[in-house]
Formats: structure tokens, sequence, C-alpha cells
């Protein structure tokens, strides 16, 4: 399913009231809500009476579409039955559903809140110049046959944000931001987060 633009809507504050403060008389009530950049939860109660939460990803207009007066804002709908791909959807919100978790998705997103609370926690004692293991893809081990995780190493040398860290590649001096969720973390670190 694509997503559908609205002419009308001209911005990120107004989609999310348009998709929080709709009509209703399907019996579809938006009993809460949260908005993580361009992911807005909503808690929504069904007709028959259940709670479950929709997922929906919003999107303004492109740099071209703007320059050609086009300014509508659009959304793809989903709910958390079909398992997408957002995990940061807040705790108050998880913990009123009724629906099964069919497929974990609730339990993801409590396991990338664990994930990246344990990061914060280690990352607080990391040094300038200790060296990290950073993602950078999968091999296939001819012996074995099977997939296995690459990691290339990086040095640390100061915070960026909760997201990023300011760091630079063995031999060279040139530095770029990287993510924390692509570190390989210490075995500890990710038996305090599981």
């Amino acid at each position: 399913m694509g997503t559908l633009v609205l002419n009308n809507i001209r911005s990120r504050k107004e989609m999310i009231q348009y998709l929080t403060t709709r009509d209703t008389s399907d019996g579809y009530d938006v009993l809460d809500h949260s908005a993580k950049g361009n992911i807005l939860y909503t808690l929504e109660r069904h007709p028959d009476g259940y709670r479950f939460i929709g997922v929906y990803k919003m999107s303004g207009p492109t740099a071209r579409e703007r320059s050609e007066g086009e300014y509508g804002w659009g959304y793809k709908a989903m709910d958390e039955s079909v398992g997408p791909v957002y995990y940061d959807c807040p705790e108050r919100i998880l913990k009123q559903s009724d629906v099964e978790d069919r497929y974990g998705w609730r339990e993801k997103c409590r396991e990338v809140r664990r994930r990246k609370a344990a990061i914060k926690v280690w990352s607080k004692d990391l040094t300038p110049g200790a060296t990290l293991g950073l993602f950078a893809g999968f091999q296939t081990n001819t012996a074995t046959n099977r997939r296995e995780t690459i990691y290339k190493d990086v040095i640390f040398d100061y915070h960026w944000s909760a997201t990023y860290f300011v760091g630079h590649r063995p031999g060279s001096s040139t530095y770029y931001r990287y993510r924390w969720d692509e570190v390989r973390l210490p075995d500890e670190v990710l038996n305090a987060a599981a």
C-alpha cells in the first residue's frame, strides 16, 4: 500500500492533528498518541472495544515537489499486527494494547529501548582512543555455510549525542559521525540489555 497525500495538509503538525482528531463516526477512537520524528504512534479503540496501536509514517513534500507548487503531506497507515519496522513506540502506549503481539513487535520496541539504555550507561566510561567494532556487513563462512557479521575497527573520539559518536578509522585523521546502534557491544552490555 502506498502513501496517501493530502494537499490541504501543509505541515507535520497539521498531519498529526488530522490523524489524531479525525472523524470517529466509523467507531474508531484515538485514545493516545506520540510522534517520534515522522513516525506517529496512536493507541486506538476498535469498534469492537479492543485497543491496538496504529503506526503512521508521515512524509512531507520533496524539494522538487515544493518547487512545482505541491505542499501536501502524506502518510502510510500500518498497525502493530503487521510488525512494522519502527521500534520507538513509548511504553505508555505499548502497555495499553489488547491485541496479541503476534510478531513480537511490542517486545522488539522494549528490547530496542533496553539496548539504548545499556549503550548510554556503557558509553559514559569510554575514553578517547578506545577501539570499537563497527558493523560493516555480512559474509558467508564457506566452512560452515553460515552468515557471519563483519565488524571494522573505529577509534572513538567523543560523544555527539545519544544516537551518534565521533570517531575515525585507524590510520586516518578524518573524523566521521557513527551510530551507537552499529557498535559491537561487549557481552556484559548485551546481557544487561536482555
